[in-house]
């Protein structure tokens, strides 16, 4: 167990995730690994989390980190169904039935009852369900995202009268179920400005992710001068979109003046039309080991990502990766980059492939924006960062001073 140091308080953490945080292989287990990594180095943390089929890794470091881990099956196919119509009746979100469990109810309520908590820090929306009515200790919301936001994104590109239906149901009761949680617990967190102004509730605060600045190391040597990378869960509706638009629309201008130009399209369940492109160009691995080690050899990164909830964490690892970055105004927004100092925006499929075409051709503006990129990152968006302003939250829960402004931010940007 890692031991309490420095001069706060130390305090007694439940911690609750959705998913097992090891290995950190979506967003919110990258977030919920580095919170706890961190926060157990001064304070004592007990994880309870569901946990999928695979069983956990071998180097699973989570066990020597926390006091206890305490891991429950994910429910099965008929308590997912079960959940799913006990939902739909009573007006909650239909995804929070998915991930309904009587098995973590109990294990939640035997280690609170056992243990003396200082504050619980619960992440996810669907995982709030399981601390409604507990008055032991105060609850700490990491909402990560908006889902409201996310679903109302998922109307906006439905493409039947049916998909339009059902995600407009999930983004009403959504969005009313994330204010109800903001205005019921101690504290609320979200990712980005967007996020926050989506739900419109008071005493929300925006605590951004960050980068293992160990991992992702800044190196400009070594790289090849006409590869584009694109990387995330391809399983996910935006990074799909975006991998269409990057394939069919981007990469063809961009080919007309550099046709040798190669673009690694990096991550688990690639498109079968990317996987199997007869193109040699287009170069899509999968989900790979060591993404670094791509990272260092691409001459920039293009993300054209139109629509999406959160913090886009594959551009903080190019930026701090000494990778030059085109990406989306909303992308930009959410970061607070300063387009042609720390990274390139396009507003279209073309402005991203003429932007891209400009660094490709220069060398200097390569070298520029990677050490402006570099600097954003170390300034603010570490880990140690984030999570230091997330264990002030923390300690200000268990004091009774947890609610701030509407517009608390505390990136320091």
């Amino acid at each position: 167990m890692a031991r309490a140091h420095g001069t706060s308080r130390m305090m007694r953490i439940l911690f609750l995730t959705g998913r097992y945080p090891f290995p950190p292989l979506k967003g919110d287990q990258l977030r919920a690994f580095h919170q706890i990594e961190r926060l157990a180095k001064r304070h004592r943390v007990t994880l309870l989390s569901l946990a999928g089929g695979k069983g956990a890794a071998e180097s699973d470091p989570l066990p020597d980190l926390c006091e206890h881990v305490v891991t429950v099956k994910a429910p099965g196919v008929a308590s997912r169904g079960y959940g799913v119509v006990l939902n739909l009746v009573t007006g909650s979100p239909l995804q929070n039935g998915l991930f309904r469990s009587t098995a973590v109810q109990k294990a939640y309520a035997n280690l609170v009852r056992g243990q003396g908590f200082d504050v619980v820090m619960v992440q996810l929306m669907r995982m709030v369900q399981y601390v409604e009515g507990d008055v032991s200790a105060p609850v700490v919301v990491d909402l990560v995202d908006s889902m409201g936001l996310n679903m109302s994104i998922r109307v906006s590109r439905a493409r039947t009268a049916w998909e339009r239906w059902f995600w407009r149901l999930e983004q009403r009761r959504s969005a009313s179920y994330e204010r109800r949680v903001c205005s019921e617990h101690a504290a609320s967190i979200v990712v980005s400005e967007r996020d926050r102004e989506f739900i419109g509730a008071e005493g929300v605060v925006v605590i951004p992710n960050g980068v293992a600045m160990d991992v992702f190391q800044y190196r400009r040597e070594g790289r090849e001068t006409n590869r584009i990378a694109f990387w995330g869960n391809l399983r996910y509706f935006s990074n799909r979109d975006a991998v269409e638009t990057l394939v069919r629309r981007v990469m063809p201008r961009i080919w007309e003046s550099r046709p040798d130009t190669i673009v690694d399209v990096i991550g688990p369940s690639p498109p079968q039309w990317v996987a199997g492109s007869a193109d040699a160009r287009v170069h899509a691995p999968g989900f790979v080991d060591d993404l670094p080690s791509r990272i260092r050899i691409a001459t920039i990164g293009l993300f054209p990502i139109w629509e999406a909830s959160g913090m886009q964490n594959k551009v903080l690892e190019a930026l701090a990766s000494g990778l030059p970055v085109v990406t989306t105004p909303g992308v930009v927004a959410g970061i607070g980059a300063r387009p042609e100092e720390e990274i390139f925006v396009g507003h279209t499929a073309e402005e991203l492939a003429d932007q891209a075409l400009r660094l490709l051709g220069d060398q200097e503006l390569q070298e520029k924006l990677a050490q402006n990129g570099r600097r954003l990152i170390e300034e603010r968006y570490t880990w140690e960062r984030s999570t230091g302003h997330l264990e002030e939250l923390l300690i200000r829960s268990t004091r009774g001073q947890q609610r701030g402004p509407a517009h608390q931010q505390m990136d320091g940007g």
